[in-house]
């Protein structure tokens, strides 16, 4: 049999970045078949108790005489439920900041993590950022992020006062948000690097051939043979984004033809 050679080649290209990468960053492409969309609908309400009632979660932290509330900043740890009846189980806590924030008209904008208690979602929270005026009974407020079971969630929770007094509020919650779940690890979370280096096995005697660089994503093989594999050459990209050719490795026999 004569001998013979043959490529292997992928198309894909990636831009070069700039410098190399430091150790301890990563970065992988993300694909559609790599990554699930989960929509998560939650209805739930939240009591406000304010200070100086007996069952207060939130106290005044900044006192301020302007007009309108403005520059009152109260720190709140206000309970969620999953109804509104009395019997109704506790499934988070909003925990965060709302300061007054308009001369004009009392607005208060809020932050806060609703971290959940409850044995389904327990660790798991939404970040909630948004306002709410003194004297309106219903808004938005937009999610921004989530941990755990809400990794990486985007959404919107609609509010709406359903009871009010002096003393506290009962806010109805629709929560909307979408989550990412990603099928399969990208990257590996270990020392930092997805590669790692095994071998040589054999005997000691030889030349040894090594690559120059780390790399991120092999390009191109190139195999000579005849009867048996004569030589090795491929190429790649490094992830400092630079382009490799190496070898080839072996014998010189075989024609150097691709296909």
């Amino acid at each position: 049999m004569s001998p013979q050679s043959f490529t292997l080649e992928t198309t894909t290209t990636t831009p070069a970045a700039k410098g190399s990468d430091p150790s301890y960053f990563q970065s992988a492409p993300a694909g559609h078949e790599m990554i699930q969309h989960k929509e998560l609908l939650l209805h739930l309400y939240a009591y406000q108790n304010v200070q100086k009632t007996p069952d207060a979660n939130q106290a005044v932290i900044v006192e301020s005489k302007r007009p309108e509330c403005f520059g009152i900043l109260a720190a709140n740890d206000w309970t969620v439920y999953d109804d509104p009846a009395h019997n109704a189980n506790l499934v988070a806590h909003a925990q965060g900041l709302h300061l007054g924030a308009s001369m004009a008209k009392e607005n208060w904008f809020i932050c806060f993590n609703m971290v959940f208690v409850n044995q389904r979602f327990t660790g798991s929270s939404f970040k909630v950022m948004g306002d709410f005026q003194g004297t309106a009974h219903n808004g938005e407020w937009a999610i921004v992020g989530g941990t755990g079971e809400f990794a990486y969630a985007q959404g919107v929770i609609a509010f709406k006062k359903t009871q009010q007094s002096e003393r506290n509020a009962r806010i109805e919650l629709h929560v909307r948000a979408m989550c990412l779940s990603f099928l399969r690890p990208l990257l590996s979370l270990g020392d930092g690097s997805a590669v790692a280096k095994i071998g040589p096995w054999g005997k000691m005697s030889g030349e040894l051939l090594d690559i120059p660089s780390t790399p991120r994503r092999l390009e191109r093989i190139t195999i000579r043979h005849g009867v048996v594999i004569d030589s090795l050459a491929f190429s790649f990209i490094d992830k400092a984004g630079e382009p490799y050719n190496v070898g080839p490795w072996g014998g010189p026999r075989g024609d150097n033809k691709d296909t």
